[in-house]
């Protein structure tokens, strides 16, 4: 019953926060919802290289100014910490496709470290 109870006041407070917002960005946090949850499903469901694609498009719009890519990429990670599997590589692909449209040519490059003793 705790936990039940626990879990309904969480979600009141976080209803509580996203309504205490202000309007632009309680439409850019729901705007960074379904790119997350776009991009997580498009990974699950077609080859990585469509939605990659996909993610880079094309610019739309002249280049953002800094506070604009700070909020797109706040609202990808406020986002994805609500959304079960969206990983660095999700949220990476989620913002490069919201920069994209807001006319920031933005690249995801894909690796690994390899450390001294020589593993990852």
């Amino acid at each position: 019953m705790l936990t039940l109870r626990h879990g309904v006041v969480s979600s009141l407070n976080r209803l509580k926060q996203f309504t205490g917002l202000p309007q632009a960005d309680r439409r850019l946090l729901l705007r960074g919802f379904r790119v997350v949850v776009g991009v997580r499903l498009a990974l699950w469901l077609v080859p990585f290289r469509v939605v990659r694609r996909w993610a880079a498009g094309r610019q739309v719009s002249k280049r953002p100014e800094k506070a604009r890519v700070r909020s797109l990429s706040w609202a990808v990670q406020a986002a994805a910490r609500r959304i079960p599997g969206a990983s660095c590589l999700t949220q990476a692909l989620a913002l490069q496709y919201l920069l994209a449209r807001a006319g920031e040519n933005a690249r995801v490059r894909i690796g690994v470290s390899i450390g001294e003793a020589g593993g990852f």
